[in-house]
């Protein structure tokens, strides 16, 4: 799937180079962009899904999550003008930093790719696998102890659910917790991608590739270091370049920051309905009777993903109030800190794991990962 993605994203790196890096702050830049590109990543990964008939969840969340989120976001960069410089030097140059999924590592001296070594490459393999192994370990135990999380793939929740009321929110018992649980398990899911795609990118393009996580659960010190120098390096970047930078020309620093947050919101908003999206529609169900033997309906709630990430932004801009100076802050380890930033950002995290905990996300990707899986377990209908 990344290796197509990957080859359409050259193909389309062509057109954009030369509609839009060449004609940046043109009326023909914005046109191509907005008009063009937006709707063209918008809906290709449905386009995908269809032609090529993908029921597994976790592969279409593939075809949405990467190519698409990376394309978009380097093309808003580059009608604005925020295109790193060694980018704009060719076609060649611009079709390498549009179509890899990871970011690749430069010697700033140098102003090149740093070459990569088959022995560089390689010792990725033991952290891939563990990071396997513990996304294995991390699901067999929610399996197992369903007391710590809901039953997986339960299909959407009953009309009379309390679980997006703001009367939840009271009894933070039933969800603090859990959401700090799947904010680990969310982590090393995307390391064990991470290191995956380091190896893959690495291999054919000979550079060494940037790490996607750098382990901010147990790392970060505040929320604003936990989404701006932590976690999903690859998306922060182009989000950074494709929106904040963009805003942040015409409008102060918070409006910049809560649109970046806002844009990441709408596209996981997007993502959710490339891998519920039903290829037959069969009364909005999602046909699987292939998969796991019989048909499955879900369809992700609307905007709750939004707000789990405008919260985020409405707490980071307290942090740069008055009321983010703490003078004891800096006295507290850095573990203990870490695990009180994901405390604090964990609210509204049920409001972004539902989709793909309900859904069949995990359940089809139980496969790719060695999971001790009750015998009785079943599907909820």
């Amino acid at each position: 799937m990344v290796i197509l993605e990957s080859l359409l994203a050259a193909l389309l790196s062509i057109l954009v180079y030369k509609f839009v890096v060449q004609k940046q702050g043109t009326t023909l830049s914005y046109l191509f962009t907005y008009g063009l590109v937006f709707p063209t990543v918008f809906l290709g990964p449905f386009a995908l899904c269809k032609v090529l008939s993908v029921r597994n969840q976790a592969f279409r969340f593939s075809l949405g999550a990467i190519h698409p989120v990376t394309c978009l976001f380097k093309t808003t960069a580059a009608a604005h003008g925020f295109t790193p410089s060694y980018a704009k030097a060719s076609t060649k140059s611009f079709a390498l930093y549009f179509s890899c999924p990871m970011m690749m590592e430069r010697d700033p001296k140098l102003d090149k790719f740093v070459p990569v070594t088959l022995s560089e490459v390689l010792s990725h393999v033991p952290s891939f696998f563990k990071m396997i192994l513990v996304t294995g370990m991390l699901l067999s135990m929610f399996l197992y102890f369903q007391n710590l999380v809901p039953p997986l793939a339960q299909g959407n929740l009953p009309a009379d659910s309390d679980y997006y009321a703001i009367s939840a929110f009271l009894r933070p018992q039933d969800w603090l917790l859990r959401n700090m649980l799947f904010g680990i398990f969310f982590q090393v899911i995307i390391s064990a991608l991470g290191e995956g795609l380091i190896m893959a990118q690495s291999l054919v393009t000979g550079y060494k590739t940037n790490i996607l996580m750098d382990n901010p659960c147990l790392t970060a010190r505040s929320l604003s270091e936990f989404w701006g120098s932590k976690w999903n390096l690859v998306i922060h970047d182009v989000l950074k370049c494709g929106v904040y930078q963009p805003v942040r020309k015409h409008f102060p620093k918070h409006v910049a920051m809560l649109s970046t947050f806002l844009a990441s919101g709408v596209f996981h908003e997007i993502l959710l309905w490339v891998f519920s999206y039903p290829l037959d529609n069969s009364h909005g169900c999602f046909d699987q009777s292939d998969t796991v033997g019989k048909p499955y309906c879900y369809r992700p709630h609307i905007f709750t993903t939004t707000i789990f990430f405008i919260y985020q932004a409405v707490f980071i801009a307290l942090e740069f109030s008055p009321l983010g100076n703490l003078p004891f802050w800096g006295k507290i380890p850095t573990p203990i800190a870490a695990i009180l930033v994901v405390m604090m950002g964990s609210p509204f995290g049920h409001y972004f794991v539902e989709p793909y905990w309900n859904s069949l996300f995990f359940e089809n990707a139980l496969a790719m990962f060695f999971v001790f899986k009750p015998v009785d377990m079943k599907i909820a209908t």
